[in-house]
């Protein structure tokens, strides 16, 4: 099943996620001043990476989805149509 996925910072270094437009919250620990405070240090200096991946650990097992085999052999991955927004340019 495909969805949409948004990560956003704001200027203050708060991260707010969405997954089909429905916020995703409620992360314990909630990240404090200082750590914000260095996610917005680090974008200024260096910027970001975009990294996505499957682990094995991850994927759904035959025991809690009933008619799949599971594992990473059976299973897909993808990113598609990824839109950066990236005020001061992008490096590839």
């Amino acid at each position: 099943k495909k969805f949409h996925m948004n990560a956003t910072f704001d200027a203050d270094g708060t991260l707010t996620t969405y997954i089909d437009g429905a916020a995703v919250d409620g992360y314990y620990p909630t990240p404090d001043d200082g750590a914000k405070q260095t996610v917005v240090d680090t974008m200024k200096r260096i910027g970001a990476v975009i990294w996505s991946s499957q682990w094995e650990g991850w994927v759904p097992s035959d025991w809690n989805c009933p008619g799949y085999a599971g594992g990473l052999d059976y299973s897909e991955f993808s990113v598609s149509n990824l839109i950066i927004f990236a005020p001061n340019g992008v490096v590839q």
